[in-house]
């Protein structure tokens, strides 16, 4: 298996070996719009490495969409128990 140091820059990928990559592939591409994601993908191919990437994106979108939700869940308890000690209260 190699590291891959993947760049991202809208709808476009730019999947490097991680030995490859040096100061000015960085700067360059940098310079050229791409943002360096911020971990080595391990995988067999380019291909295998931006599944991996999608995969772990898809993740941390699922993980994030659980999280906003139970909290949504609990701010709307505390909203409703003082609104309804409001109306109580009067």
């Amino acid at each position: 298996m190699n590291n891959y140091t993947i760049f991202i820059k809208d709808n476009e990928t730019r999947v490097v070996l991680a030995e490859q990559v040096t100061r000015d592939l960085t700067r360059e591409l940098k310079k050229n719009g791409f943002t360096q994601y911020p971990y080595t993908i391990e995988a067999n191919s380019q291909k295998e490495a931006i599944q991996e990437l999608n995969r772990q994106g898809g993740e941390h979108l699922e993980d994030l969409s659980q999280f906003v939700g139970n909290h949504c869940f609990a701010c709307a308890i505390i909203v409703l128990s003082f609104v309804a000690a409001f109306l109580l209260s009067l």
